[in-house]
Order: C-alpha cells, then structure tokens, then sequence
C-alpha cells in the first residue's frame, strides 16, 4: 500500500505596504476608539527645554493681568458676614436665656426665704420645691416664661392659704440680727468718743508736764 501523504514547506514574505493598508482600512472601519496611552516625561530633556527657553527671555518683565469676579466677591463676602452675623445672635439668644433663667431660679429663691411659713404646709412645700427644681431644668424661654406664670399663681395661692410671710421664729431671729448689728454699730461709736476724750486728755497732761500749752488751751 502506497503512501500518498507528503509535507509542503512553504516560507512566504510580508507585503509591507499592502499590511500598512491594510491595517489603516481595519482601522477605519472601526470607528472612534479610544485608547489609553502611558507615558514617561523625559525629565533631563524637559529642563533642558525650559532652561533653555528662560534664557532666550533674558532680563524681561512679565505683567499678568487678572480680572475678578466682582459678584462672586460680594457674594462670598455678604455669606461670611451673615455666617458671623448668626453666629452672634444665637450665641447672644444662649446667654439671655442663662441670664433670664438664673433669675428666676434666685426669685423662687428669695420667695422660700421670706415666706418660709409655707415650709409648715407639706403640700405647699411640695409645691415650692417643684417650682424651684423645674425652674433648674428648664432648656428653653418657653419653659420660663410658663414658670413665670406658674410663680406668680403660688404667691397668690401663699397669701389665699395664710402660707405667706415668716413664722414667729425666723422673725425673731431676724430682730435679734438687727439689734445686734446695731448694738455694734453703737458700741463701736462709743469706744471711738471715749478714746478721742482719753487722748485729747492724755495730750493735756503731757503738756502741763513739760510747761507747754496743749493744743486747744487758751
């Protein structure tokens, strides 16, 4: 049985110009692709240029002229301005309310102190004290300003109830205060009287000792 089977080796060539038309066609034919490139500055060459280029403009003098935004200036500047502007408002808010609550919380005070009569009354107490520990936590003006309210009702309803005013003690207590601020008041003028007649006496005495009139003899 014969072998017909045999092996051709065939070298071919390029087309150069009809590849690079080819490929140009193709390429056409693609369409718009875009494609990504990378690439690598050629540092030394770029300094070079630029050296060089600066020393081709010798001793010159380059005017930049520049045009602002004048309405986005006045915009940017009328921003910053309100920006401030509610910054300070709302801090002055905060601190009117500090001010504003601390005051009443020293006038419930003030009310506990002169009318404590009302302590002999549990549910006035009850009441008292409730005021007062509201008006510690309250957060907001419309808080105070329903506390407000609330204090003057509890000075009415202390004078309805006969809670109003200070217990037979206390007011003795405070004459007893007062009497004794005035006693020292007193005595301090009279101790001051008696040592200005004991020098004014003394001052005599030494000069009569040393033949000299004293200040205030004739």
């Amino acid at each position: 049985m014969s072998n017909n089977n045999f092996f051709i080796q065939l070298t071919a060539m390029l087309h150069k110009s009809k590849s690079e038309q080819q490929l140009k066609s193709d390429a056409e034919n693609l369409g718009d692709i875009p494609v990504k490139l990378v690439g690598h500055l050629d540092t030394a060459k770029t300094q070079q240029a630029i050296q060089k280029q600066l020393n081709e403009m010798g001793n010159q003098t380059i005017n930049i002229t520049t045009t602002v935004n004048k309405g986005a200036a006045q915009n940017a500047a009328k921003q910053a301005v309100n920006s401030a502007q509610g910054i300070a408002n709302k801090n002055k808010v905060s601190l009117d309310f500090d001010v504003n609550k601390q005051k009443l919380v020293n006038q419930i005070k003030i009310l506990g102190r002169d009318n404590d009569r009302l302590f002999g009354s549990q549910e006035m107490a009850e009441k008292y004290n409730q005021l007062l520990d509201s008006a510690n936590i309250a957060n907001n003006a419309k808080d105070l300003k329903s506390l407000r309210g609330q204090l003057t009702a509890f000075k009415t309803e202390l004078n309805a109830t006969n809670n109003a005013g200070k217990t037979w003690g206390s007011s003795f207590k405070d004459s007893i205060q007062n009497f004794t601020r005035l006693f020292s008041g007193a005595s301090f003028l009279y101790a001051a009287v008696n040592q200005t007649k004991a020098s004014a006496a003394e001052a005599k005495k030494s000069g009569r000792q040393t033949g000299r009139p004293a200040e205030g003899d004739g």
